[in-house]
């Protein structure tokens, strides 16, 4: 599986996000709960908005609180570097799709009308919405 997806974490400027859109309060609160019961541990941090931090198998998650409607998150594609990083990513946005019965979308940075990959609440696959190498 590694094999098929790793050109869409190649390294460059962009983050990678995970959107759920209209979700409001209540996909909020799961997120919450969800890194509750994994770990516990999270962070609040103020830049130009605040944003909940937290660690998944690894893998360091930010999940933006400027929307009150939509959940926004955003990982380094850098650590998505391995089948086991994959796995770990993977997990998180099924048990978040699940969670929430909403699909969630990944994305390049600044880009959520150029989704790469798709997951539904309903399947554990993974869905390839678009399936080339960034710019080309």
């Amino acid at each position: 599986m590694w094999e098929d997806y790793r050109d869409f974490f190649e390294p460059d400027s962009n983050l990678t996000n995970v959107c759920v859109r209209a979700g409001g309060a209540s996909s909020w609160n799961v997120l919450l709960e969800i890194v509750r019961k994994h770990d516990g541990k999270f962070t609040i941090e103020e830049k130009a908005s605040p944003y909940l931090t937290f660690d998944w198998d690894g893998l360091k998650v930010n999940a933006h609180l400027s929307d009150e409607d939509n959940l926004e998150i955003t990982i380094d594609p850098r650590e998505i570097n391995s089948q086991k990083t994959l796995d770990s990513f993977a997990a998180f946005v099924r048990l978040l799709t699940q969670a929430t019965g909403k699909p969630a979308l990944v994305t390049p940075e600044n880009s959520p009308y150029m989704p790469f990959l798709e997951f539904s609440p309903e399947n554990t696959e993974v869905k390839t919405v678009w399936g080339g190498k960034w710019g080309t």
